[in-house]
């Protein structure tokens, strides 16, 4: 007996349907991807707030895809948009930045501007915002994200 005879329903027998039942799987793993790392940088936040003493730890990304489109709108130089177009250490969902460093008052423009890449997130960061003020977004993000 055919399917569409047998459940009366088109869309089973459909040839696209093995494709689409994909697409809604790896969506689903995504957003599933996404709600453990946030919770895990619940964690790393809670932790950050707790040992002001210490190195901050760096959260994971959760924010797929990269920022280049938001660090551009950001780099007030020649020199720092070439710096973001040559920047490439786009990470998965729970990865942290290579090679992060605790320090955010040692950070320069690149610096901030190679995180906003990797996480995908401008952080509040405006146009305008001198360095003193973007090195503060961070180290509020580092210590006050909850998602």
């Amino acid at each position: 007996m055919h399917a569409t005879t047998q459940f009366g329903h088109p869309a089973i027998d459909h040839p696209g349907l093995p494709q689409f039942l994909q697409q809604q799987f790896d969506q689903f793993n995504q957003r599933f991807d996404q709600q453990q790392t946030m919770t895990q940088n619940i964690r790393i936040v809670a932790r950050n707030q707790r040992s002001l003493d210490s190195p901050l730890l760096p959260l994971q990304k959760y924010i797929p895809g990269d920022g280049n489109a938001l660090a551009q709108e950001l780099a007030s130089t020649p020199a720092l948009v070439q710096a973001v177009q040559i920047f490439q250490p786009h990470g998965n969902i729970g990865a942290v930045m290579p090679n992060f460093n605790p320090q955010v008052d040692a950070y320069g423009h690149v610096d901030v501007l190679h995180l906003i890449i990797f996480y995908n997130d401008n952080f509040g960061i405006a146009y305008g915002d001198q360095l003193p003020q973007r090195k503060h977004k961070i180290r509020t993000w580092l210590l006050e994200n909850l998602v």
